[in-house]
């Protein structure tokens, strides 16, 4: 398990490994998302409006990037 700091530099600014870290499960987000709705054609998921996919995972996504993570 990593700490706090392995996630941070001294200057408080997050180091390249939690970016990445972040970065790859935005990717797995979208990814998935656009797997279920192109290829897969779940129908709940191809049947809806962008705007309403949007709303739905956004927020994961904003999680990714700007929350802090419990290491």
């Amino acid at each position: 398990m990593r700490s706090s700091s392995d996630a941070y530099s001294n200057s408080g600014r997050r180091t390249h490994s939690s970016e990445h870290e972040r970065y790859a499960l935005v990717v797995s987000q979208t990814a998935g998302l656009a797997i279920s709705k192109y290829i897969l054609l779940l129908p709940d998921v191809a049947n809806a409006p962008i705007e309403i996919l949007a709303r739905r995972v956004g927020p994961n996504i904003d999680n990714y990037l700007f929350s802090d993570f419990d290491e």
